[in-house]
């Protein structure tokens, strides 16, 4: 019985993912990735580098249902495995060595998303995509016995 090992993957989307439209069944999406670099530097101090950007398989539903839903920029976790793959340039005719991860597991990375909400206590409930306005709370009159206080 073989050992079956997975590698998981973070980053941020460098570019959105696409359909492969030659891929076939079960449908290919193919996007790239960037890991932040940093370079410690004479003075000590650790600046920032170009990322290290890689290419990204997702087949089946998992690639399907990801369409639309990561945009560039968003923090990643991917799980799967790392696949060496040999490229050739049909200018030159060159072969290369490249690495492309196959992912079968996609997800926003929870722990680098921050979310914002405004709150307005002026807004209402949202209805068939629009916001209900209420009207603003009315101060109780001057001298007034306000239950609770």
């Amino acid at each position: 019985m073989a050992v079956e090992y997975r590698q998981s993957l973070t980053g941020f989307v460098v570019e959105e993912f696409r359909m492969d439209p030659e891929s076939g069944n079960p449908p290919a999406v193919h996007g790239k990735i960037g890991q932040p670099r940093r370079a410690r530097l004479q003075d000590g101090t650790i600046a920032w580098t170009e990322p290290d950007v890689m290419d990204v398989i997702v087949t089946g539903t998992v690639g399907v249902r990801l369409l639309g839903r990561l945009r560039a920029g968003d923090e990643v976790v991917l799980s799967g495995r790392a696949s060496p793959v040999t490229t050739v340039d049909l200018a030159t005719g060159h072969t290369g060595e490249t690495v492309v991860f196959l992912a079968d597991r996609v997800g926003h990375d929870v722990t680098a998303l921050t979310y914002e909400k405004a709150l307005d206590r002026h807004l209402g409930p949202r209805i068939g995509g629009h916001t209900v306005m209420r009207p603003a709370p009315t101060p109780p009159p001057s001298g007034a016995v306000v239950p609770g206080l």
